[in-house]
Formats: C-alpha cells, structure tokens, sequence
C-alpha cells in the first residue's frame, strides 16, 4: 500500500515566491505531492483515512531551499580553508559529512557544490545517495579548474595549457562532474595570482559542451566577466563589477548570475572572526558597495538570478541582501527556490505542485514578512521522509540558532 502524508500549515509558498491562495493541505504519497489546495479540494478529510497527518497549522509550508554556490568542505568554518586542508583526509570527509547535515538542517535540500580537494566532493555525493550521509542532494563540479598557484588551486585541478585544460574536462566530465567550474580571476587573497588565460576559458566551455555539460566561472573583474561570456559560459559567479552593458549581454546570452552577496558581505563585515585575515577583509569589504550596484545592473536588465551562500553566507543572509539590491521579496525568495532548480535543470523540486518530489521545509511565521525564518526551518521533508529539523540542528553540535537580521 503506498504510504501517504498529509500536512496541514498556515500557508503555502510556491516556488515562485508567493502564496498559494486558499491553499493550507498538501498531501504526498510516497515522496510524490499529488494534492495541495485547502481542505475541501485536497479531499480532507478522507484523504487522511490511513494516512499519517502532519499538523503544522501555525507555519509556512514552501520548496526546499537550494543553494547554487556553496562548499562543503568549508560550509561556515571559522578556520581558514588552507588549515581545514592540511588536516587528513578523514578529517576533510568528517567535517563534510557534518556539513552536509549542516546544510540540510538549515532547510538546504539541494546544494551545488563549487569545489572541493581530490574526490571528496563525488565521494560525499555518493554517500547521501547510498544513505551513509545524511544531506541535501548534491550538484557538484568535484573540482574547479584554475592554474599552479592560482585562486582555488587547493580545491581544483592545476593546468598550463589549453590541452591540459582539455584532459582535465575530460577527467572531470569521467569522475561524474555534473558541470565545470573554471576560475577567471582571483580569490581577493591575492592581486598577483596566476588566472587562466581567454582562449584556456574557452578551451574548457568547448570541452564541456563536447560532453553536455554546463559551466560555472569564478569572476571578479569587468575584464573576467567579459572574457567568460565571449567563451560562452553558463553562469557568472561573484561578479562585483558587473556592469549595465555585461549584464545586458548575459540577459540576452541567457546566462545566469549567481551573487553570493552573502558570503562577500561575511568575510568583508567580519571576516576576521572566521579565521579571515583582516587584509582580505579589506579586499572584500570594498567590494560589497559595486556588488551591491552590479546586482542592481542584473536586474535591471533582467538577468537570471539565482541564490547561493559560499561558505560563510546563508540563504536568509542572501534574501535581504538580494531584497537590498532590488529585488522583490517574493522574487529574493524565488532565487532561493524556483530558480536554483532552473538554474540546475532539475525538473522534479523546486515547487509545491503535483507530481513534483514532496522536497518541503516548514518555517514558523511567514517569510514574505520575515525572510530570517527560512534558516530555521522546524520541519523538513526530504527524501521521503519527515524530520524534525530542531533535532538534525542539535545533531550538529554548536549551530548558532539566532536570526541574522541585515
């Protein structure tokens, strides 16, 4: 007999950002929704006969968060990542493993993960796939693409030449990478770091393609962004100088943008307090006004936005800080749903509809009210499954439950 739930809530958020009218059931069988609506279209209550009911009645239900930029093998360290990396390998995969959890207690369902050393990234994938690690579902690149002594070489493979650029495609694309990730520009820790240059970019886009694969580019300058576009890249990482005539140019490329004024915002306000040097603070407070501007260009000229955190920031973080910029709260909260799915063509999440995956997390309060909530869901349903998202946090270990107001 299929196993069916049904959850009654205040409210629904639909993946667009905005509330269902009149709708407070949704009921799912076997990890599928099959009826949402209020509870005379929904068929309550004999939809309930033999079914376990899950009483939410003060909260918003809504889609699981995904977050389109983050690392699970630094997700909110307050280590620098070099020291994490100089640990064992054991260590690295233990710390990921809570990070994973981490992430899922945090109302994250699906994370795209940016990079990682060796296979560690693939590995942990593999791991929440079998069971053996409790996440979110993983989108990963296993490693960024950069040069020796480049920005991300601990968590990328090294090149120095088209050709190589190509091998290591070619090796990623084998490894199970579901995109490429090429880093244009420098991390902010150092000016003088060795990039890859244009035609290696565009080397990697060509190689990707060959293999159907999307592509992600780390990017801070004008000079960056423009480079990856002319190679045909998929999506814009970072990007603080982003301007109006770039922003065009993506909006009609239909590449997407993914901000992370969160993680900037962290490491620039209070970088130092997370193992950050004060000089990289530096670096990346004089970023956060032209990232504030350049997110203000995207939309303006109507680019695809999608959120993600980078290791410091978190979803909430990202909202206000998107709202900030320009955007709706209710298309802020669409960045944090909706459009990551687009963004990583996953067709099955991302909504509260029939036939989508029951992929749902449960928030006191309402978002549209007060976006702080959705980082502190208190019910999650993932997997097939029903958790209690108080408990997971508890799991793992010092979690800072205040809501970060910005």
């Amino acid at each position: 007999m299929p196993e069916t739930t049904v959850v009654k809530c205040a409210r629904i958020i639909d993946g667009t950002g905005t509330v269902i009218p009149g709708a407070n059931l949704v009921v799912i069988r076997d990890g599928a929704i099959v009826a949402v609506g209020d509870q005379t279209s929904a068929g309550y209550p004999d939809c309930a006969l033999d079914a376990t009911v899950v009483d939410l009645a003060s909260s918003t239900l809504m889609p699981g968060l995904i977050n389109c930029h983050d690392h699970f093998a630094t997700r909110r360290s307050r280590a620098p990542a070099a020291a994490i990396f100089a640990r064992s390998q054991a260590y690295q995969a233990l710390l990921a493993a809570r990070n994973c959890l981490l992430s899922l207690a945090s109302g994250v369902l699906v994370l795209r993960d940016m990079g990682a050393p060796g296979l560690l990234a693939r590995e942990l994938a593999l791991a929440v796939e079998q069971g053996l690690v409790l996440g979110p579902g993983i989108v990963s690149c296993i490693n960024g693409i950069t040069r020796p002594s480049g920005p991300g070489a601990a968590l990328s493979m090294t090149v120095s030449s088209t050709d190589e650029v190509r091998a290591a495609v070619d090796y990623l694309a084998e490894a199970g990478a579901n995109f490429i990730k090429v880093f244009a520009a420098t991390d902010g820790s150092a000016p003088d770091q060795p990039t890859l240059t244009a035609e290696e970019i565009r080397a990697a886009v060509r190689r990707a393609q060959d293999h159907g694969l999307k592509t992600a580019a780390h990017t801070i300058t004008r000079e960056s962004i423009s480079v990856c576009l002319q190679a045909g890249i998929t999506c814009i990482e970072h990007a603080p100088e982003l301007d109006r005539d770039l922003a065009r140019e993506m909006a009609l490329s239909d590449v997407v943008f993914v901000p992370t004024m969160s993680g900037f915002h962290m490491i620039g306000t209070e970088g130092w307090l997370w193992g950050r040097t004060r000089e990289k603070a530096q670096i990346f407070a004089s970023f956060l006004q032209p990232h504030m501007t350049a997110v203000r260009s995207a939309l303006e000229e109507g680019v695809k936005v999608a959120a993600g955190t980078d290791g410091l920031g978190t979803m909430a973080m990202e909202v206000q800080l998107l709202e900030r910029a320009g955007m709706r709260r209710s298309d802020a909260l669409q960045a944090a749903m909706g459009s990551g799915a687009q963004l990583l063509g996953l067709n099955h999440c991302g909504k509260v509809a029939p036939g989508f995956d029951a992929e749902l997390i449960a928030v006191d309060g309402d978002p549209l009210s007060d976006p702080t909530c959705i980082d502190h869901p208190v019910t999650i349903f993932h997997s097939g499954k029903v958790f209690d998202a108080r408990a997971l946090r508890e799991l793992c270990g010092t979690f800072d439950e205040s809501p970060v107001v910005l």
